[in-house]
């Protein structure tokens, strides 16, 4: 049994876990999936097409999101967000293009689930004097999915194309951490107690309190949609808007493209090197940056970001131009 005082570390060290275990399974199949579908179903775009489906009812997804979590609650929104993710993992081992694709679309969907109830239930088991603390250890567990999945796929995959056998065996690995990350869910617990105050204390909660939340609760539901779209209007949300845009199609580049690009000029489990090497520097620039925001400012943290992101696609385009990556590279018989 958890304490009241410890229960908001504990909630955030097992929900860090299942989230660690989801995306171990999820990034590692993102930058994979491509190569093997390409491999072992000959459909060169179905890889592409399924990442674009994730995350275009992801984008939408969120509209409907916060609706979800704030009538089941953000536990029962995480654990039915892991389901959509394992299901995914699993409907690859099918091989049935329409299956994937259904699947993608309601990844996307649980996706955007999942990350609005995962803000809500880090924030409920948190007070401000331990938040940036707290957050810090979920980010650490998250980032190190990346290191795990791709140590996996560097170790059990080989050879200049991707074999069946290999494959499924890759994924049922994939499809069991999913699984497991998913039941971790089951493992979390209510958020502490708070008073008005945020201190975790035990609150005391009237009948006046609950009637006047019921009410509160009918009033939010409906208000949800209007302060989204008005928020999607204001100034700073439109100028914010084109950073996130950015981030996007950068996301999609490094975690879908270019991997492929770098499965078909070398070997597939080169895919699984790349994803070491990001995931190294994406846990060192999370600390690296992190102070150098608090010792400046978060200004400088973008500036430092837009200079590392213009570098590696110099590095990129100097590999195209060189013919060290090929698009279309010749097979070796």
């Amino acid at each position: 049994m958890v304490c009241t005082r410890n229960r908001g570390l504990y909630n955030v060290v097992v929900h860090g876990f299942a989230f660690m275990a989801l995306f171990t399974a999820f990034q590692t199949s993102g930058g994979f999936q491509t190569t093997v579908l390409k491999d072992i179903m000959g459909d060169n775009q179905l890889g592409t097409e399924s990442l674009a489906i994730i995350y275009a009812v992801f984008a939408l997804g969120n509209f409907i999101s916060p609706i979800v979590v704030h009538y089941i609650g953000a536990r029962p929104s995480m654990f039915l967000g892991g389901i959509g993710y394992a299901l995914f993992i699993g409907s690859i081992l099918t091989l049935n293009k329409a299956l994937i694709l259904s699947a993608s679309a309601l990844l996307g969907l649980s996706a955007a689930i999942i990350w609005t109830a995962q803000g809500n239930y880090i924030t409920e088991n948190t007070l401000p004097n331990n938040r940036a603390q707290y957050t810090g250890i979920f980010w650490a567990q998250l980032q190190s999915s990346l290191l795990i999945g791709n140590l996996m796929l560097y170790f059990i995959v080989h050879g200049d194309t991707v074999s069946r056998e290999t494959a499924l065996f890759f994924y049922r690995i994939l499809f069991g951490v999913a699984v497991g990350g998913t039941l971790l869910f089951l493992l979390t617990r209510k958020p502490p107690p708070k008073n008005k105050n945020n201190e975790g204390v035990p609150a005391v909660n009237s009948d006046a309190d609950s009637s006047r939340n019921e009410r509160e609760t009918v009033k939010s539901v409906a208000s949800i949609f209007k302060s989204t779209f008005r928020l999607l209007v204001e100034a700073d949300m439109v100028m914010l808007s084109v950073a996130i845009m950015y981030s996007g199609a950068a996301l999609t580049y490094w975690s879908g493209v270019y991997p492929t690009l770098i499965g078909d000029t070398f070997q597939p489990k080169d895919i699984g090197l790349s994803g070491i090497i990001v995931g190294c520097a994406e846990i060192l620039g999370g600390i690296t940056l992190g102070r150098l925001g608090k010792a400046t400012s978060n200004s400088w943290v973008v500036i430092v970001g837009l200079f590392a992101h213009a570098a590696a696609y110099f590095l990129i385009y100097f590999n195209y131009r060189s013919n060290t990556i090929d698009p279309h590279p010749p097979r070796m018989a």
